[in-house]
């Protein structure tokens, strides 16, 4: 049998535990870390692609982001701006534009799907592998300001409307 003052510190010492686990259950630090999804689809020549998936992985991995890339012929503008109804959650849903060789576009949309930054990148002389560089930072920067908690882009409809795409029905 214990002495009475070691009970006590028993009784404290299980209670703290207790109190650890349940702080750590509610945070999801018990488990594994939460995974963040980026969405990147990429059209362009394939060489193009795959060097511009390997800086985008490369940058957002710094903040925890798993990439998950696809291919596509064009980019389509209403793609961007119409919701998926059974998209995977995803921090962010980015679909870049390499066909033409003397720039690249970006559509940036939020996880809510009701923001979406555009950005154009001109080559002006600068190589494809410093145009990449640029768009691969746009994309850590927006991201990173999405996970903090941060608007970015404009209202999906006033992109819309920029774009010349129809209202949302």
């Amino acid at each position: 049998m214990l002495p009475p003052y070691l009970r006590v510190v028993r009784r404290h010492a299980q209670a703290l535990l207790m109190a650890a686990l349940a702080l750590l259950v509610a945070t999801g630090a018990a488990g594994a870390p939460e995974v963040k999804r980026l969405e990147l689809r990429i059209a362009g020549e394939d060489a193009h692609a795959a060097e511009l998936v390997d800086v985008v992985r490369e940058l957002v991995s710094r903040i925890a982001v798993e990439v998950a890339p696809s291919r596509a012929e064009t980019v389509d503008p209403q793609e961007v701006v119409t919701p998926r109804p059974k998209a995977e959650p995803a921090v962010a849903r980015v679909w870049i534009d390499l066909t033409d060789p003397t720039a690249g576009r970006l559509f940036l949309v939020d996880g809510a799907w009701e923001r979406v930054l555009v950005r154009d990148v001109a080559s002006e002389g600068k190589s494809i592998e410093v145009v990449r560089e640029l768009l691969a930072h746009i994309v850590l920067s927006s991201t990173e300001a999405l996970l903090e908690g941060r608007t970015v882009g404009a209202p999906r409809a006033e992109v819309r409307a920029e774009l010349g795409l129809p209202p949302e029905a």
